[in-house]
């Protein structure tokens, strides 16, 4: 029951992504001082409110933000974290993830099974302020952290370009934030 109802919810919210209001606001320094598992000193940050939710915060960290161009993103290691501020299951992450990359690539039967399973074996529950983080690095590789400890790794370079943009692919469902995130505006 709780599944089917938190389909529906995304499923509103996501038709409704024209009235969802998406919010850019300054890196508070209680967020730069726990934001610490990249080492990067410099990081663009989004927060992304949906009918006045806040459901995360995003930062992309890499050792020059004013360079943030999309075609060159992946030649460079960089890092998106995501500060949750809603309860999802581990299973709900992976389900969703899946959906993401689907908008944007085309996914065989076989490997959106791989892809599941995959995050299913990485992602734990994730509540309230947990933050997970990705950083990419260019030989192919997402390395996974929740709250500062390593969680697992995806060392599939074409999956690991896939999952990175759920967030930074120019269709990315939450375009707006996208855009925003990598502008550094």
């Amino acid at each position: 029951m709780r599944k089917i109802f938190f389909a529906a919810i995304l499923s509103v919210l996501a038709s409704n992504l024209q009235a969802a209001k998406v919010e850019l606001q300054p890196l508070p320094d209680e967020l730069v001082q726990e934001f610490t598992i990249t080492n990067y000193q410099q990081c663009s940050y989004e927060r992304l409110t949906i009918f006045f939710m806040k459901i995360y915060d995003a930062f992309l960290c890499k050792d020059d933000i004013s360079d943030l161009n999309y075609d060159k993103l992946f030649t460079e290691k960089f890092a998106l974290t995501i500060k949750y501020w809603r309860s999802f299951s581990s299973t709900q992450l992976s389900n969703s993830s899946l959906e993401e990359i689907q908008r944007n690539y085309v996914v065989s039967e076989e490997r959106a099974k791989y892809i599941v399973a995959t995050l299913a074996k990485i992602f734990p529950d994730v509540s309230r302020k947990d933050q997970i983080s990705a950083v990419y690095k260019p030989i192919g590789v997402v390395e996974f952290y929740k709250n500062s400890q390593p969680i697992g790794t995806i060392n599939d370079p074409e999956f690991a370009e896939q999952f990175m943009n759920i967030w930074l692919h120019p269709k990315a469902r939450f375009v707006k934030s996208r855009d925003r995130l990598m502008a550094n505006k």
